[in-house]
């Protein structure tokens, strides 16, 4: 094993584990292979960027940064931003215009993240007075903090906005969507969880020689 592999090699055997999880090895699914994925991109964070108080932060930052871009983990899920937007009433005409533009109609049609998702920069062509930080926090990057790494850690569970059941069975899918009765909640396909792992070790073993690199002078999600 080379001096450089050992990382990727060992996050590699834990998706690889995953993956055995998640099709019900051991009687264990979806969470179990959750668990392990979301804790290797843990461990990669707090290798990157040593330190206290910046868990959230740093495991957002591995995402935007080290990630390949399909899709991108900076991608803005435009069903929980309309669902937060509507919630506001200040905030009630950028949710129409946002449903309007990139929603189909009504709540039956079951999508995934490329027929509805999109980059904060087409959000702010069309809506140039709102907050990026709003916008960076219903990122693919920080959803996956929040609602799949911090809920099982903390809550047994997905957070409240997303769901261990995906209602498509399409194959090559990173993100779709569940549809309730009222709204919708993201489901983070486990093949392309593991995929990516692989391939945030990987970039950051092609690209750094020493870790860790200088840290951020202002982290993404806080920009």
């Amino acid at each position: 094993m080379s001096i450089t592999s050992w990382r990727t090699d060992w996050v590699t055997s834990k998706c690889e584990i995953a993956l055995a999880l998640a099709k019900g090895a051991g009687g264990a699914g979806y969470g179990e292979a959750a668990i392990i994925i979301s804790s290797a991109l843990t461990a990669l964070a707090s290798e990157m960027w040593p330190g206290l108080r910046q868990d959230r932060a740093r495991f957002i930052e591995l995402l935007v940064r080290m990630s390949p871009n399909r899709p991108s983990l900076s991608t803005v899920s435009i069903p929980l931003l309309v669902q937060y937007l509507r919630m506001h009433q200040e905030h009630s005409q950028n949710a129409l215009a946002l449903a309007t533009r990139f929603l189909p109609a009504g709540t039956s049609l079951v999508v995934t993240g490329p027929d509805v998702d999109r980059s904060e920069y087409e959000i702010l062509a069309l809506l140039p007075s709102i907050s990026v930080r709003l916008l960076r926090q219903f990122s693919y990057a920080c959803l996956l903090y929040e609602e799949l790494r911090t809920s099982y850690a903390h809550q047994y569970q997905p957070g409240q906005k997303a769901d261990s059941w995906p209602m498509t069975m399409l194959p090559n899918r990173a993100v779709s969507y569940v549809n309730k009765i009222t709204e919708r909640r993201i489901h983070f396909h486990i093949e392309w969880l593991a995929q990516l792992a692989v391939e945030v070790v990987m970039q950051i073993d092609s690209a750094f020689a020493n870790i860790p690199p200088s840290r951020p002078a202002v982290w993404w999600i806080n920009e």
